[in-house]
């Protein structure tokens, strides 16, 4: 009955098939994309960090921050 039936609808069947592909692909893709964006503005916030950050002082720096500041 199902063979039967699928071959009454099978260009219905065809598309629903590509609509759940094609909205499988675009949520992978999409949290891939997330996930490099991500992964690379990690990577990237040290190096646009220290070129935007100044330390100011009166006195010299103690051990603490000599550790922070390495």
């Amino acid at each position: 009955m199902a063979w039967r039936d699928s071959k009454a609808s099978f260009s219905r069947l065809l598309l629903f098939m590509a609509s759940i592909i094609l909205g499988i692909s675009a949520v992978v893709s999409i949290q891939s994309f997330s996930k490099n964006l991500k992964e690379n503005i990690a990577i990237q916030s040290k190096a646009l960090m220290g070129a935007d950050f100044v330390i100011d002082s009166d006195q010299p720096p103690n051990e603490k921050v000599m550790s922070i500041i390495d």
